[in-house]
């Protein structure tokens, strides 16, 4: 039944897909993803996949600069952590753009992402693609960065439809996840700050799923830690994916309280939830806590 409700979850938007997130490995410099690791993009780009597949709906105005609408794409450099940008780059629609790669990041940081920023002039409707993709006042951009600390023992798993041991590793779908979502917006953009109040989170899917404002971890980019939620689709408590830590030997899903956090800053989820609830009944997950390290923007 495990089996049947991820591999739903990772086709049932295909049909109708929109939003994509496409990652762009210019700047892994360290070659955590690139030359005899070449082979560590297919795990990203699934990851990338299950993501877009829930938010399948989302479109995104393309961006085209021309005439006197110029503009510079900013974000944090993936394979040394310094402030980085492209001048002039197109997106196409649907498109959501992430730079990858990895590099030591030191202390108990498996993962840094964040939503980029940019820098631009022209007229206010320019301005207006850029900022929010033709989604209104949210502030969806153009794309972010990630990147990963290539000292950690990693485990990459061929097929995350299925649970397993893996002491002692840590789980590289898990934060991938966690930084993606961070990418798009999750504790990095304005959207998500306008919503923060005296340590909770105020958006009103979030609040729904949660029957309360969720509270938030110190820094106000993560649910607190240790909260719960269930894997979207299913009835099957988990620890969120977007609190701010994992342990060993640990994998976790997206869960409903992370999609409604998505939602809030203007993302649209598909399947929705009374749908895969039909899909509901899988076993919990044995997930065997070992030393706890931290996934952060």
């Amino acid at each position: 039944m495990k089996k049947l409700w991820l591999a739903f979850l990772l086709t049932a938007a295909a049909a109708q897909a929109q939003f994509t997130i496409v990652f762009d490995y210019t700047y892994d410099t360290e070659e955590f993803f690139t030359g005899t690791n070449l082979g560590r993009q297919t795990y990203l780009e699934a990851v990338g996949t299950y993501v877009s597949n829930l938010l399948s709906p989302t479109a995104l105005n393309a961006i085209t600069p021309s005439g006197g609408n110029t503009w510079s794409a900013t974000f944090f450099n993936p394979g040394d952590g310094t402030s980085d940008s492209v001048s002039n780059p197109t997106y196409a629609a649907n498109v959501y753009t992430i730079y990858a790669g990895g590099r030591v990041l030191g202390g108990s940081t498996l993962g840094v992402g964040g939503a980029g920023g940019f820098s631009a002039s022209g007229s206010g409707t320019w301005f207006d693609d850029i900022r929010y993709r033709g989604n209104g006042t949210f502030n969806t951009g153009w794309g972010g960065s990630l990147s990963f600390d290539t000292a950690t023992n990693w485990y990459f798993d061929d097929d995350i439809n299925t649970t397993e041991s893996f002491a002692g590793q840590f789980d590289f779908f898990s934060v991938a996840l966690h930084e993606i979502v961070h990418a798009l917006g999750f504790g990095t953009t304005t959207s998500w700050t306008s919503l923060v109040n005296a340590g909770t989170f105020t958006g009103a899917y979030a609040s729904a799923v949660a029957g309360e404002n969720p509270t938030l971890a110190s820094g106000n980019g993560h649910w607190a830690i240790g909260t719960m939620s269930t894997i979207v689709g299913t009835e099957t408590a988990q620890e969120t994916a977007m609190d701010p830590d994992i342990a060993a030997n640990q994998r976790k899903y997206l869960t409903e309280l992370d999609l409604a956090g998505l939602q809030d800053i203007g993302y649209t989820a598909v399947p929705e939830p009374a749908t895969l609830a039909l899909l509901a009944g899988a076993g919990a997950l044995g997930l065997a806590v070992r030393r706890r390290r931290r996934v952060r923007a």
